[in-house]
């Protein structure tokens, strides 16, 4: 029986030091969940105190890039106006040198138009 007793201890003192690592692991887990959602409250209120703070100047500043791309295209735009109204005009003085200098006698600029009138003709 003396045997039996003991082995029986050593069971008692096995399941309450295996008892005693469970209730502090249970404990240890507790606090940390409850370190946790400190942790998440703090971050939280952290977000909200920063947001006015950082928010403002991202707004401003993705306003300014806004105008930034717009006045890059305003540019864009009219130098791709201006090139094409140059080549127009460069065009235009070309061909009046050319009916000029050839002596054509079709309708230049700057000369009025003839007009006559004849009577149709019968066969």
């Amino acid at each position: 029986m003396a045997s039996e007793s003991n082995r029986l201890e050593l069971a008692k003192k096995g399941v309450d030091e295996v008892m005693g690592i469970m209730l502090d692991s249970i404990n240890k887990n507790q606090e940390q969940s409850e370190n946790e959602k400190e942790l998440m409250n703090r971050a939280n209120n952290l977000q909200q105190d920063m947001n006015p703070i950082f928010g403002t100047p991202r707004v401003r500043v993705t306003k300014q890039n806004r105008w930034k791309t717009r006045n890059m295209k305003t540019v864009l735009i009219s130098i791709v106006v201006g090139i094409t109204v140059l080549i127009f005009i460069v065009v235009v003085a070309a061909v009046v040198r050319r009916s000029r200098s050839s002596g054509s006698e079709g309708v230049t600029l700057g000369q009025p138009l003839a007009l006559t009138t004849t009577a149709p003709t019968r066969y």
